[in-house]
């Protein structure tokens, strides 16, 4: 089976993670989460994971100037596909 870049298509995946909490959480609990991830996030064994998973900056930029490319293209689809359909409701 073809992979997306083998079919001209140009695709970008970003996982992105956070941390949520309810709209009126007491501000102890927002200190006691922000205080304990970055207790976390600093152990020795996540820092050099993360560290491991963050390519170059100089690869961090060129991803994102070749994600904000696709973006706009996707954009630029996104709206041709809507004259197209406002075009066909006027019909």
């Amino acid at each position: 089976m073809p992979t997306f870049a083998e079919r001209g298509y140009e695709f970008y995946w970003e996982q992105m993670r956070g941390v949520v909490g309810p709209a009126n959480m007491p501000p102890e609990a927002v200190k006691w989460w922000q205080d304990t991830l970055k207790k976390v996030t600093q152990t020795q064994e996540v820092a050099g994971a993360l560290h491991q998973a963050q390519p170059p900056d100089a690869d961090r930029l060129d991803r994102r100037a070749r994600q904000l490319k696709y973006l706009d293209s996707l954009q630029r689809q996104v709206r041709a596909g809507v004259k197209r359909a406002e075009g066909a409701l006027e019909e």
